[in-house]
């Protein structure tokens, strides 16, 4: 049986992490669509890392590395950012990582993500788990409220 786990990201991580922002799906996705230079990402790497109001989660399966999901503290919200690498997308691993980040986050602040219109993906991942979908003028916000 194939094990998935979420750990927390480690310095070693950088350029795994690298590698899956510069996808071009995953920049396609982003809010900011430029490709990200390898000093910029190496910078906010380390200052997600040292910020005690960002958490960075790597997902496993059996031991290898799948996908990646954050969660940042900011006005009483959790924002989610969250990406699965492109060989193991379409088998509801997008589910899964949102799902186990929630044991894992401040079950006293709501989860927010804000997804494109055009991530049919995501807004299927967001709307499956429960959340509650928001439009604004060009992205839609998913929120959710865990009982505590």
């Amino acid at each position: 049986m194939e094990k998935l786990f979420l750990r927390r990201a480690e310095p070693e991580d950088m350029m795994l992490l690298y590698r899956w922002v510069n996808e071009p799906s995953v920049r396609a996705n982003s809010f900011q669509s430029k490709i990200i230079s390898l000093e910029e990402h190496q910078r906010w790497f380390q200052r997600a890392l040292d910020d005690p109001n960002v958490s960075i989660f790597i997902m496993t399966l059996d031991g290898q590395p799948i996908g990646q999901v954050r969660l940042t503290l900011g006005d009483n919200i959790q924002l989610i950012g969250y990406s699965i690498d492109v060989e193991y997308r379409g088998h509801g691993f997008g589910t899964m990582i949102l799902s186990m980040v929630e044991q894992h986050c401040d079950r006293t602040l709501p989860l927010v993500g804000k997804v494109q219109l055009t991530n049919v993906a995501s807004q299927r991942v967001f709307e499956k788990l429960g959340y509650e979908r928001t439009e604004a003028p060009d992205h839609f916000i998913y929120t959710k409220i865990l009982s505590t």
